[in-house]
């Protein structure tokens, strides 16, 4: 497993990203048969659980989202717990427009004791937590700390290891809808590879609509997303297809037309 340094800058994410609802039911399944697949490996299950969170938190499930990130919290793992605590801080003022004293300090422990806090962008959103929320004359305003999570060679690393699950978390889905489609493709690529053939909103979907007999490889992977949905696993004429049209256009972004091949 290629080790990659990297860095984490979570969002407070909008829940308008997904135009599909899900009810509770539903996407507690769609992760749960990850998280029993990957049995006592508890680096895996961090990541699914904190990535269930993410999911539930979109939806508005507050409450469950906690749940699930208190259960990544509590994972002995030595992996970047950045989302983790910055989400647990958004989903309280989501539910109630304040952010308890607690969960801030709860999180300022974290960063202080992984050094986390040393980084400047931390320390100026820790800084105007304290500011807003805890200082009397304080604004009482948030409006959220979001960013790249990380650079995208780190991203592309975790794709070429088959790091599937840690690359999707590094993805930040915030506004995804009006990224450039290979970001889209590659964001709805990696969510397959790690739910498998469970039904989502294609963030790709709205180009396949518009485009439905381009040639382009991005559309041809979107277009397989769509079957891979609906129970049918690409074949390897179909993965073939897909290398050689990346290939032929010349994409810097071969790695993504590759990992489709992983769809099972």
């Amino acid at each position: 497993m290629k080790r990659v340094i990297f860095f984490v800058f979570i969002l407070v994410m909008s829940p308008s990203l997904y135009a599909q609802e899900l009810n509770l039911e539903t996407i507690e399944k769609m992760f749960l048969e990850e998280i029993q697949k990957a049995q006592s490996n508890d680096k895996d299950k961090y990541f699914l659980y904190s990535l269930a969170a993410r999911e539930l938190y979109a939806h508005k499930y507050y409450d469950k989202a906690v749940e699930y990130y208190e259960k990544a919290k509590g994972l002995k793992v030595s992996e970047d717990k950045t989302e983790v605590y910055v989400n647990l801080m958004a989903i309280d003022f989501a539910k109630s427009k304040s952010i308890s004293k607690s969960r801030y300090d709860e999180a300022m422990k974290y960063f202080k004791d992984s050094k986390k806090i040393e980084n400047k962008e931390i320390a100026r959103y820790m800084n105007f937590i304290n500011e807003s929320f805890f200082q009397k004359d304080g604004a009482k305003s948030f409006k959220g700390f979001y960013g790249e999570f990380t650079k995208q060679k780190s991203i592309q690393a975790l794709i070429e290891g088959k790091e599937y699950v840690k690359a999707l978390s590094l993805m930040n889905p915030k506004g995804i809808e009006e990224r450039d489609l290979v970001t889209r493709v590659k964001y709805d690529l990696l969510r397959s590879l790690t739910l498998g053939k469970k039904k989502f909103n294609l963030a790709c979907n709205s180009s396949l609509e518009k485009y439905p007999n381009s040639v382009a490889w991005t559309i041809s992977v979107c277009k397989g997303l769509k079957k891979y949905q609906s129970g049918v696993t690409p074949t390897k004429k179909d993965i073939e297809s897909v290398e050689r049209a990346a290939k032929k256009q010349k994409s810097s972004s071969f790695y993504i037309a590759k990992a489709f091949g992983d769809l099972k």
